[in-house]
């Protein structure tokens, strides 16, 4: 079995993908406790006469959150893309490098 190839990522990349990760966690748990229909949502009957509940949907400032955390996820994520280290790596290494990076907490997690 081969050992798997290591790589050493500038500190403002790492700090870059932690700052992705809190983005992508924050939006997460705003669309958890978020209305699950963006506009209102009428009552519907089933054929069998059963009333499924509507939704009221999200409200101007619910909606106003998520393109804020949208955005700070794609500014976060256009970040850690865009970074000038991944210049420096070429084909299969990129791949890995990048895969490796998203899961840097994780193998810190395991380590401790």
């Amino acid at each position: 079995m081969s050992k798997k190839k290591t790589f050493e990522y500038p500190a403002d990349l790492t700090a870059a993908q932690q700052a992705l990760d809190a983005a992508r966690a924050a939006r997460h748990a705003f669309l958890a406790a978020a209305p699950r229909w963006t506009e209102p949502q009428a009552d519907i009957m089933s054929k069998d006469g059963t009333v499924m509940a509507g939704g009221e949907g999200w409200s101007e400032e619910q909606s106003e959150d998520n393109r804020r955390l949208l955005e700070a996820e794609v500014q976060a994520a256009r970040t850690v893309w865009a970074h000038p280290y991944w210049q420096e790596l070429q084909g299969t290494d990129r791949v890995d490098a990048q895969t490796q990076l998203q899961h840097l907490d994780d193998q810190v997690d395991q380590a401790a």
